[in-house]
């Protein structure tokens, strides 16, 4: 069984079996195994650890999420499970090495490689959304027979990445999904820049009327009223 969290992308959750809030991307779920998997394509790893460009700062949000999975497999032991936290990155690093984030050396990609080994993270490397489908796949395979019951895990906010939890506060608003929410997050940087933003700023990235929506939201008074 394949658990996948509400902020990836839609092309992925096709082939989940659940979409939940999970504060980490997967959970797949055996009779014989589970996998508890943090997804990153290159470009949201680089932007993890790194800070803004020029400042020369490494940020330690990526490895917090290893941690966090790496938590929630231990959990998952302590109840008699077999688990294993994963780490995916998506993309073609070399190709990035001369492209915008040509800062990245080989030899920093291989010191990165090398903490998510520290951490006891598995690494599998993909070309692509359509190779990590066929990763998550393959693990659903080897996990084993779907299982009656979920354990109960409890996923403690303040290890959730920052970047889902912006996802996850314009997902709220109803007509924004995975895709338009970081669509208008790419766009405008943040989300008090997107609340700050022109209505017609708004609708060049997600059309008129989902942008006079927003805007409703955003500029609601609000009265109390139908509270119990």
């Amino acid at each position: 069984m394949i658990i996948a969290d509400r902020s990836e992308p839609d092309e992925l959750k096709k082939i989940a079996n659940k979409v939940e809030d999970l504060g980490f991307d997967y959970w797949i779920v055996g009779k014989c195994r589970h996998y508890v998997i943090e997804r990153k394509t290159l470009e949201d790893m680089l932007a993890s650890i790194r800070g803004k460009a020029g400042q020369g700062k490494i940020r330690q949000r990526y490895f917090e999420q290893l941690d966090r999975i790496k938590n929630v497999e231990l959990a998952l032991r302590e109840q008699g499970i077999e688990a294993y936290a994963i780490t995916i990155l998506e993309g073609n690093v070399f190709m990035r090495y001369k492209a915008r984030f040509a800062k990245m050396t080989p030899a920093q990609w291989m010191g990165i490689q090398a903490k998510i080994a520290e951490k006891g993270v598995g690494l599998i490397r993909t070309w692509s959304i359509n190779e990590t489908k066929l990763v998550l796949q393959i693990l659903d395979r080897r996990a084993g027979k779907e299982v009656d019951d979920v354990p109960a895990l409890a996923i403690e906010k303040r290890l959730r990445d920052v970047n889902d939890e912006a996802v996850h506060m314009l997902m709220a608003i109803t007509g924004v999904g995975v895709k338009k929410a970081r669509l208008l997050l790419q766009r405008f940087g943040s989300v008090k820049d997107i609340i700050n933003a022109d209505e017609r700023e708004i609708a060049k990235v997600v059309g008129e009327k989902l942008a006079r929506h927003i805007k409703d939201v955003v500029e609601y008074k609000f009265t109390g009223r139908g509270l119990v």
